[in-house]
This record gives structure tokens, C-alpha cells and sequence, in this order.
């Protein structure tokens, strides 16, 4: 073999090997970043989402919904890895649209280019839930993973309104958000058909409340106010103001 072609042939195989290496130490950096990741919430990051969402006029159901998807995603903490490139929170991929590494790592950015696709989204659906929401907007392949973080995300919303000062009271629990369709028609008040037979507290709702809110203020469970409720959809997305509910 001239030394031209052995030049040659040791330079395609030190870039073969080289690269084999580079790729196999990518997939295990990724595998170690993901096996770090906390078992709780990040606070910071929930209250960036938070008042993301507020600061785009989310409903509650969008709301639900995008804290659903960072908890499903990372447990709500902004990483630097994920399967293939996505990276962030909501687990974005530059490949895909979502935007640069740099940006998708801004959680505010990346909870806002969430919340922009989810408010049309549920405007153009009137009554799908939180979960549905979520789905739709990051497109899954493995089914419906986002409803078991229901109760989570609504714990969230409490916790990030009370560690940011923020209330959520002007936020109008539409299922739409962000200008879309108006709420369903109010649910009629009690008349004592309760979960036991007749209703013997009633609550009344102010601005910014919702069912989580109001079930935990009462020392009950959503699932129970939901049940005393039958008119209150899942999501909670037509609770209404004014409105007597039996608790």
C-alpha cells in the first residue's frame, strides 16, 4: 500500500473511531443528566411558568395543562438534556421548531411558546380538559400520560401563587384563555341532591377561586367537591362567580 493510501486509510478510520466514541459519550452524559433530575419540583421554575401563564391571560385549564406537561416531562425542573435534543422543562426540541438551546433553557420562553399553541387550542375545544390540552400540544406518541399530575399541578398553582404574591383572581376560568370562547352557561345552584342525600354547606365563589382552592379551604378532597358537584366539569373550567356549590 503507497504511503498516500495508508495516509488516507488511517485518517477515515481515526474519524470512524473518533466519532463512535463522541456519539456514546453523548447518549451517557444525556442518561446521567436524566437519572439527576430531582424526584420534586423546582419552585423557581414553577413560579417562572406561573406568572408566564398569568402574564399571557392562561385560563385555569391552560394552566393545569402546562404545569401537567413539566411535571410529566421533567418533574417541572429545567434540564439540559432529554431524548435526542430536547431540552428545558417541557422537553423542546430546536430540531423541531421550538426554538435555539439558549432560548428553550429561558423557562419563561419556553412556557410561553407552550401557552401560545394551548389557548387557541382549548379556545377552538370548549370542555377538553387540562390533559387534553397537553397531549394536543406536545403531540405524544405513548398515549395520555399528563392526567396523573392533575392534582399536582393544581397544588402548584396554589403554591406559586403564594410564593410569588401573585393571585390568580384575574384570570377568567373560561377554558379558553387568552380571548378565547365564552365560559358554558353557569350550573345550576344545589337543591340538595349531594353526594349524601342533601347539601348542608353551600360555598359561593369569588374571583379566583377554583375548585382545588375551594375544596382544600373546606378540608375536602377535589374528587369530593366534584361529586357533590356533578355540573362542575373535570377540569374545572366552568366553575362559576356568584354561583352557590355544595361542598
Amino acid at each position: 500500500m503507497s504511503l498516500s493510501l495508508l495516509t488516507l486509510a488511517l485518517a477515515l478510520y481515526g474519524t470512524g473511531a473518533a466519532a463512535m466514541p463522541t456519539s456514546l459519550t453523548k447518549r451517557q452524559d444525556d442518561q446521567a443528566c436524566i437519572d439527576s433530575i430531582p424526584p420534586g419540583p423546582d419552585q423557581d421554575t414553577v413560579n417562572k411558568i406561573y406568572l408566564k401563564a398569568i402574564d399571557m391571560g392562561a385560563s385555569l385549564v391552560v394552566m393545569q395543562a402546562t404545569l401537567e406537561t413539566c411535571m410529566q416531562e421533567t418533574r417541572c425542573n429545567n434540564i439540559s438534556c432529554g431524548d435526542q435534543d430536547s431540552v428545558g422543562a417541557f422537553q423542546q426540541r430546536p430540531s423541531m421548531g421550538w426554538g435555539t438551546v439558549e432560548q428553550i433553557m429561558d423557562v419563561s420562553y419556553s412556557a410561553g411558546k407552550f401557552i401560545e399553541q394551548a389557548i387557541p387550542l382549548a379556545a377552538s375545544n370548549p370542555g377538553l380538559s387540562a390533559d387534553g390540552i397537553a397531549q394536543g400540544v406536545q403531540r405524544a406518541e405513548a398515549g395520555n400520560l399528563y392526567a396523573k399530575h392533575f392534582d399536582t399541578a393544581n397544588q402548584l398553582i396554589q403554591q406559586a401563587a403564594d410564593a410569588t404574591g401573585v393571585p390568580f383572581g384575574s384570570v377568567s376560568p373560561s377554558g379558553g384563555g387568552g380571548g378565547g370562547s365564552p365560559p358554558p352557561p353557569p350550573p345550576p345552584p344545589p337543591s340538595g341532591g349531594g353526594a349524601s342525600g342533601g347539601c348542608s354547606n353551600t360555598y359561593t365563589p369569588v374571583p379566583g377561586d377554583y375548585c382545588w382552592l375551594i375544596a382544600n379551604n373546606h378540608g375536602i378532597s377535589v374528587e369530593q367537591f366534584l361529586a357533590n358537584n356533578p355540573s362542575v366539569d373535570a377540569g374545572c373550567s366552568n366553575l362559576q362567580v356568584g354561583v352557590a356549590y355544595c361542598i
